[in-house]
């Protein structure tokens, strides 16, 4: 997995909300590509420890002169309050990208419906997409649902609201608030009071479409609770496969439920990690990061739910079962790049090296 380093100054730093901060990036006219809906690894020192998380786009290759990525403070996130709170005094970002399969796909441009299914920061890969898709594809009819607890939440209010005048014939937006103290906030669209249920979704959706659920695609980003239950309506309608697509950022829980015919025994595990060899133990139902991690052996990482690409290795013997997978390509996989933090080891014979 080839990596794409940079090091990048702040254009400008924007305040969404006290909790949500957008960074526009310097990238002194240096060819930078990347596709609506990707992310960048951010990397900056806090207190002496060098961290590393994965942030989205929120801006649109097609419409936004700087890349930038929108950041919300996360409960105990040591990056997150720290960016948060400190962004206009970082001069200089350590930047890993762009990564991701979070992109419309080409038939995407041709739909003649599309939803953009979103909550809390998830907004934000789904604002560079909207604005691809209408800046792009003058028939798309595109609805944004978008659910947050208090209105002061909402990131992107005026981004939002531009995009809604601007597109006003073909741009649809919906603010759910689970939390709605009773005044209407002034915005284009409308609001939903009152926590989503299964109901309210099918409704919406069936009415965002025009009932042709199987022509749109639906684009998924937002806590994992919630897009749980946006997938189980689009289920529930039966919605194909290939018109749904999702992001997730955090590690999910059901991760295990998907583990098949795994050893319950320990195995070990040869590592060549750099220029250090190490032989780590396995215990049953464990992935190669935790157990690394355990032992001592500081391999790079970041999501832990095989998006970001940070924890990549080569396996060059041995076989592993990697449940989950949105950061490398058909053709690095065939080659042996295994994703460490969703790679469970099936044979006692492994062994793993970092280029």
């Amino acid at each position: 997995m080839q990596k794409r380093k940079f090091i990048w100054t702040t254009h400008k730093v924007i305040r969404e909300t006290k909790d949500a901060v957008t960074i526009e990036f310097d990238i002194a006219g240096s060819v930078f590509n990347y596709l609506p809906g990707q992310f960048i690894n951010v990397s900056q020192v806090v207190n002496e420890e060098r961290l590393t998380r994965s942030y989205s786009f929120s801006s649109s290759p097609e419409l936004n002169s700087c890349p930038a990525i929108t950041v919300k403070r996360v409960k105990d996130g040591l990056l997150s309050n720290y960016l948060v709170n400190s962004a206009e005094q970082i001069s200089s970002w350590e930047i890993e990208g762009p990564y991701g399969s979070f992109v419309p796909a080409e038939s995407s441009y041709q739909s003649r419906n599309v939803v953009l299914l979103s909550g809390g920061s998830g907004i934000a890969p789904l604002l560079s997409i909207a604005k691809s898709l209408l800046s792009k594809s003058p028939d798309v009819q595109l609805t944004i649902l978008y659910a947050n607890h208090y209105w002061h939440d909402v990131i992107f209010t005026d981004t939002l609201e531009a995009l809604a005048l601007q597109y006003k014939e073909r741009l649809t937006v919906i603010h759910a608030l689970s939390q709605y103290d009773g005044t209407k906030p002034a915005f284009t669209g409308t609001l939903i009071e009152g926590r989503l249920s299964k109901v309210v979704v099918k409704k919406l959706l069936k009415q965002a479409t025009a009932g042709e659920l199987s022509a749109a695609h639906f684009f998924i980003c937002g806590p994992n609770g919630l897009m749980k239950m946006y997938y189980q309506v689009l289920e529930s309608l039966k919605v194909p496969e290939s018109g749904i697509f999702m992001e997730r950022f955090t590690a999910d829980d059901e991760a295990a439920e998907q583990l098949l015919n795994l050893p319950e025994i320990t195995l070990e595990v040869l590592v060549h990690f750099y220029e250090q060899t190490h032989l780590i133990e396995i215990p049953p139902g464990t992935t190669l990061l935790s157990a690394a991690l355990k032992e001592g052996i500081s391999f790079g990482h970041s999501c832990k739910s095989g998006t970001c690409g940070s924890c990549v290795a080569l396996l060059t013997s041995g076989k592993v079962s990697m449940v989950k997978n949105r950061a490398l390509t058909e053709k690095e996989v065939a080659q042996g790049m295994i994703l460490l933090c969703q790679s469970y080891p099936l044979s006692a014979d492994i062994t793993i090296e970092f280029d």
